[in-house]
C-alpha cells in the first residue's frame, strides 16, 4: 500500500475501493486526482463528476456492458442531460 492510502481512514478507503471497481476505469484515470473529496464539514464522499458517470452508466436504460465505443457517447450524453 503506498503512503497516500495509508493515510486514508477506512471508510475513506472504503468508499474509494468502491468507485473504483463500480466501473472498468483506466489505470491511470485517478493517479492526478482522488474520485473523493473532503467537504468543509470533513465529510469524504465521491467527487460530482465521478457521481455522475455513476449515475449515467447505471441508468436502467443503458445496457449492462458493451464492447461498442458509441457506449461511452451515450454515457455522456447521459451526463450533460443531468
Amino acid at each position: 500500500m503506498d503512503e497516500d492510502l495509508q493515510k486514508l481512514n477506512a471508510e475513506s478507503f472504503a468508499l474509494l475501493q468502491v468507485v473504483k471497481i463500480m466501473l472498468l476505469w483506466s489505470d491511470l484515470v485517478f493517479q492526478n486526482q482522488s474520485p473523493l473529496v473532503v467537504l468543509d464539514t470533513g465529510v469524504t464522499t465521491v467527487r460530482p463528476e465521478i457521481v455522475a458517470v455513476l449515475k449515467a452508466a447505471y441508468d436502467p436504460i443503458m445496457p449492462p456492458q458493451s464492447n461498442d465505443p458509441s457506449h461511452a457517447m451515450r454515457i455522456e450524453a447521459r451526463i450533460r442531460v443531468c
